[in-house]
């Protein structure tokens, strides 16, 4: 499994389809797609979150058993689930690789085409992990992307060579 985490507009779901296009086999598991559909009934909260994340993580478990890689793109912003999210794939025996989609929070502003972090900074309701709620950085990822200053197919080129690594 490959877990992508970042913060919201950094570049993950970007990264995500583009590794999928590379590699066989392979599916794509977009946290705003799933929040949409399988995790409709959570809210942001913090039980919430945590429910979401055993969830994807299952979701992707299962995945593995049809496909040779499965893509996480999710925002992540907890490091013990993610950790979790870690014990529970390579306990049932499956790799899990952390990538680390890293850009400044004034880059993920500008990339904001949906408009989410606008309302965090008008004052709406709306909770964004780096600016109005927290996010635990990686310390622990395999893979950094800084896609501040990679191209797509530089960062997806680190991705890959770590792979390959891992399977040699």
């Amino acid at each position: 499994m490959i877990w992508l985490t970042g913060l919201p507009c950094s570049g993950k779901t970007t990264l995500g389809y583009q590794l999928h296009d590379m590699l066989k086999n392979s599916i794509v598991l977009d946290g705003d797609e799933i929040r949409k559909t399988f995790n409709a009934d959570l809210g942001r909260g913090p039980e919430d979150r945590k429910e979401a994340h055993r969830r994807i993580t299952e979701v992707a478990k299962e995945n593995l058993l049809m496909h040779s890689y499965v893509i996480v793109c999710v925002v992540s912003p907890d490091g013990a689930l993610r950790r979790t999210a870690r014990r529970t794939m390579e306990s049932s025996g499956h790799r899990f690789v952390e990538v680390y989609v890293k850009a400044p929070i004034s880059v993920c502003i500008d990339r904001d085409i949906k408009g989410m972090y606008k309302k965090a900074l008008v004052g709406e309701d709306f909770r964004m992990p780096g600016l109005n709620d927290s996010y635990d950085e990686p310390d622990d990822a395999e893979v950094i992307c800084n896609t501040d200053q990679e191209t797509v197919r530089q960062s997806i080129d680190k991705i890959v060579a770590y792979l390959k690594e891992c399977t040699a």
